[in-house]
């Protein structure tokens, strides 16, 4: 759509853009009323002196005994206040609401004056500017001396009617209505608007906290079903989501222990008949098919404990603390220097949140696929506040490119770089891919360009906040 870059795609954003939205729309509406008093206010005060000045004339009227009434009308008038008698008033249009309310007005001060209520009729109220124009919605905001234009009737006890056609003013406005409009703006939207946005980023981002939380651990368990669980809080629906999660989990968990269980036991219950396979081999007469036999069966034992071993990898289900990097990888390089193998280890690093056991096993697992297919391993430190990033390079032959990321899948391996007479299964890069991920991190892998293969770690040192819908 076209404006639709303009709707945030996260929930937290929208949110906020209703709020704040609904707001302001609900404050242009009471734009519209203030406005309506603002001109009611422009009208009230040349209202009352004409109210006060015609109450005189009609007392001068009434208390005089000059014998000619219409003489004396005329003297009263003048260019901007014209009075006229009338036998009565013509058919009248009917007022709108603030012209009612200008009647009444007229009436309140007739009644404060008399005593007594005058018939009065309103034929027509005009507002206009300083230069007797009349004055628009936007002329009534410039205008610093705003006027009224009145024409009424209204009936003397004599049962005379008068016609007044009136032009009054006021002596200025308090405030110059631009400036008026300014300061209306600043104070009711302005600051309003800031205050609203303040309130709608706390409350909103209060409200979506839980939700954040559980899209965390719903990223998190897709890395290491035995994370910790979701706490439930937030609103109702937040909380059942949270049971529900949590509920969800624990089914996973119970799901996968079951199936390692079986598959252990399967393979436990295998051992048997293979031992009893070893057994009957060594009779067999033939030294060549005896030797095939041996090889079938140690194929077969071995790819039973890697399959144990592989499942038994992907299983992160400690709790996680704080790991001394330094002590972790200079163990595991004294480790390999004892049996003979040239290791080297530069940098250093503060310790980081992660799972111990696990993660020694994963950069033991690359150490030795260093030191078995390049002779020898090199590992650097490169740690900064927040990431910690691990490279273990070796000078064996490297992985043809197109299968750097292939060599990630269990079971797969390189025959053609990678001796299948070392023994290998082809699940310790699974087994440490598995891991980091564990760890919210990644691993690459690339071949160097003197000779050899990289094996880069990098860890984040904080959980990463779930990304936007």
């Amino acid at each position: 759509m076209k404006w639709k870059w303009l709707w945030p795609a996260s929930l937290f954003g929208r949110l906020v853009i209703v709020l704040v939205a609904g707001t302001m729309t609900a404050q242009v509406l009471t734009g519209f009323v203030w406005y309506d008093m603002n001109y009611g206010k422009a009208l009230e005060i040349p209202t009352r002196v004409l109210a006060a000045k015609l109450s005189d004339s009609i007392s001068l009227i009434e208390i005089s005994k000059v014998d000619d009434e219409h003489l004396l009308i005329n003297k009263l008038s003048n260019s901007m206040y014209r009075l006229s008698p009338v036998n009565a008033p013509p058919r009248l249009k009917t007022l709108n609401t603030r012209d009612r309310a200008v009647e009444l007005l007229f009436k309140h001060v007739f009644e404060q004056e008399f005593g007594r209520l005058l018939p009065i009729r309103m034929a027509d109220i005009e507002l206009h500017d300083e230069h007797g124009r009349e004055a628009g919605w936007l002329d009534l905001f410039e205008s610093h001396y705003p006027s009224a234009h009145f024409i009424l009737y209204v009936q003397l006890d004599s049962g005379q009617w008068l016609k007044l056609d009136a032009h009054e003013g006021q002596a200025g406005m308090s405030m110059a209505p631009i400036m008026d409009l300014f300061d209306y703006l600043f104070r009711i939207y302005f600051i309003r608007i800031i205050v609203i946005i303040g309130i709608a980023l706390f409350a909103v981002r209060q409200i979506m906290r839980p939700l954040n939380q559980l899209a965390i651990a719903a990223e998190r368990l897709g890395r290491n079903i035995y994370s910790p669980p979701v706490d439930v809080d937030g609103p109702t629906e937040v909380r059942r989501s949270a049971k529900a999660f949590n509920l969800m989990q624990q089914r996973l968990i119970d799901t996968v222990t079951e199936k390692t269980r079986f598959l252990a036991a399967i393979s436990h219950d295998l051992r048997s008949p293979i031992t009893r396979l070893r057994l009957r081999t060594e009779q067999i007469d033939k030294p060549a098919l005896r030797d095939k036999f041996r090889r079938d069966l140690e194929d077969m034992e071995t790819l039973i404990s890697s399959t144990v071993d592989f499942m038994r990898g992907v299983e992160v289900h400690e709790n996680r603390h704080p790991i001394n990097i330094n002590a972790m990888l200079q163990s595991l390089q004294v480790d390999a220097q004892e049996t003979g193998a040239e290791v080297s280890l530069y940098g250093t690093a503060a310790p980081i949140d992660g799972y111990a056991i696990s993660l020694k096993r994963c950069l033991q697992n690359l150490l030795e696929n260093a030191i078995r297919y390049g002779k020898s391993a090199h590992i650097e430190v490169m740690d900064s506040p927040s990431r910690l990033r691990i490279a273990i390079r070796d000078h064996g032959p490297g992985i043809p490119e197109n299968l750097l990321k292939q060599v990630f899948e269990p079971f797969y391996r390189v025959e053609s770089s990678r001796n299948a007479a070392t023994g290998g299964s082809g699940l310790g890069l699974s087994i440490a891919k598995t891991i980091v991920e564990a760890h919210d991190g990644q691993i690459h892998l690339r071949n160097l360009a003197a000779g050899g293969l990289e094996v880069l770690i990098d860890l984040p040192r904080r959980l990463p906040e779930p990304a936007a819908e």
